[in-house]
C-alpha cells in the first residue's frame, strides 16, 4: 500500500472538516524547501540553520502538532511529527500508547522491540511501563509497522535526552522517503 493512501486513512478516521488542510498529505516527498513553505495555510514556518523547516500547524490524528521537514539535496526526504516534547515521562508514555493504537489501526501489526503489544488495561499499563524503563535505560525505544508502505518507511521513536542536567522526553513519528 502506498504511503499517501495510508495517510488518507489517518485523515478519514481522525480528522474533521476543520482540519481538512495541513495534514501529512499537504506535503510531498521531493518538494524543495520553497515548495514546502509555499503551503502558506500551514505556516508560519521556521527555518533552521541547515535549511530544514518546521511548523506548529501540521495536523495528525485531528490535532495540531509540530511538523519538521528534513531535506537532502534540496528535496524533502523526511517528515517528523513531534507528538510530545516535555519533562513528564508518564505523559510521554501515555502518548506512546495512543500512537501505538493509531498505528495499529492504520498499518496492522506493529513491531515493538523490548515490548509486548497492549491488548487490555493490564497489558497497556505494562506496555507503558516497559517503554519508560527502556527509555530510561537505553535512551530510546522504537516501533514500526511490520508491513511498510511500498514508497516510504514509517517508524516512531520515544527518546530521552539530557539537557543541562534535566531529562527531556520526545515522541516522534517519522515518514522517510526512499532515495
Amino acid at each position: 500500500m502506498q504511503l499517501r493512501i495510508l495517510l488518507a486513512l489517518i485523515i478519514s478516521f481522525n480528522v474533521g472538516p476543520a482540519f481538512a488542510k495541513c495534514d501529512v498529505l499537504s506535503w510531498q516527498f521531493g518538494m524543495s524547501p520553497e515548495e514546502v513553505a509555499a503551503i502558506a495555510d500551514c505556516g508560519p514556518y521556521k527555518s533552521f540553520n541547515n535549511g530544514d523547516l518546521e511548523t506548529y500547524n501540521g495536523v495528525f490524528n485531528g490535532k495540531k502538532e509540530n511538523f519538521q521537514f528534513f531535506f537532502h539535496d534540496e528535496k524533502l526526504r523526511r517528515i517528523g511529527v513531534y507528538l510530545y516534547e516535555g519533562q513528564d515521562p508518564a505523559a510521554g508514555a501515555k502518548i506512546w500508547l495512543e500512537l501505538y493504537a493509531s498505528l495499529a489501526k492504520l498499518f496492522g501489526d506493529i513491531e515493538t522491540p523490548e515490548n509486548v503489544a497492549p491488548t487490555s488495561k493490564e497489558t497497556s499499563d505494562a506496555f507503558m511501563e516497559t517503554a519508560l524503563k527502556t527509555v530510561q535505560n537505553l535512551g530510546k525505544t522504537q516501533m514500526a509497522p511490520a508491513a511498510q508502505p511500498k514508497d516510504a518507511f514509517a517508524f516512531s521513536s520515544f527518546m530521552r535526552n539530557e539537557v543541562e542536567g534535566e531529562s527531556y522526553y520526545y515522541i516522534v513519528l517519522y515518514f522517510d522517503s526512499f532515495p
